[in-house]
């Protein structure tokens, strides 16, 4: 499954109802048109193994043969596989990947809108005759091996999630809670180090933090010099005579 949907981030509604049609569609061309192979011994001499495997088979005509499973059931399978086209359901799977890979998640972390995916009932049970499923594909045996292998891969530039920036914290802030009061002792004091900060904290809150903290402490002072600095440059701008 994961050489059809990728690797790529996918949230919310609207990707969530592309990924369910597209695993509605595939559920149908797996299960009567994907013939695997299933393991039915295996035997190891030393470092080799032996390994036998039964006729490949699709889970459609497994099922064909199973005694415990009523006639019934068996009857519908046959009826849903005789209006089932397997091209038409390669080029819908082809067109739902499509439309999925629409919904990844950008460098910039958005992703961009398209029309909703085809409703449920356009492809479970086409109204073609057994007749017409084999004229078209007679028609289209000459592209049915290049849709095959194009469903399989995306066609699409994957995206480079790494370069997404981070808006999401991993665990919550050790420092939150005294945040004001750091904050007002650097802005008396700019150039204390976060180390005289976390020692004065350990000082005052023992049972809240640890010398191993440091490192969070640091990226935080880090930041808020950063907005300082951000700061006074617009401030300057502002001021600057002529602006």
């Amino acid at each position: 499954m994961r050489r059809i949907i990728g690797y790529d981030r996918f949230e919310g509604r609207e990707a969530w109802e592309a990924l369910s049609e597209l695993y509605r569609v595939l559920r149908v061309y797996v299960n009567f048109f994907q013939p695997s192979l299933k393991l039915l011994s295996k035997q190891r001499n030393g470092a080799k193994v032996s390994k036998k495997y039964d006729t490949a088979k699709t889970p459609h005509q497994r099922i064909l043969l199973v005694d415990t499973i009523d006639q019934k059931i068996k009857d519908t399978l046959d009826e849903q596989y005789k209006m089932l086209d397997p091209v038409a359901l390669l080029s819908k799977l082809e067109q739902l990947q499509s439309q999925l890979f629409e919904y990844a998640w950008s460098n910039k972390g958005s992703h961009r809108t398209i029309e909703a995916p085809v409703a449920p009932h356009d492809l479970i049970a086409l109204p073609e005759p057994k007749e017409a499923t084999e004229n078209s594909e007679r028609k289209n045996i000459a592209s049915t091996s290049e849709k095959a292998m194009l469903y399989h891969y995306r066609q699409t530039k994957k995206n480079d999630n790494t370069k997404r920036p981070r808006d999401w914290r991993t665990r919550k802030d050790p420092f939150e809670r005294v945040w004001d009061e750091i904050k007002l002792k650097l802005e008396l004091n700019p150039e204390q180090m976060a180390k005289a900060l976390l020692e004065g904290l350990i000082a005052k809150y023992p049972d809240d933090f640890i010398a191993g903290q440091l490192r969070t402490l640091q990226r935080r002072v880090s930041h808020w010099r950063r907005e300082q600095l951000d700061q006074e440059a617009r401030l300057r701008a502002i001021m600057r005579p002529g602006a």
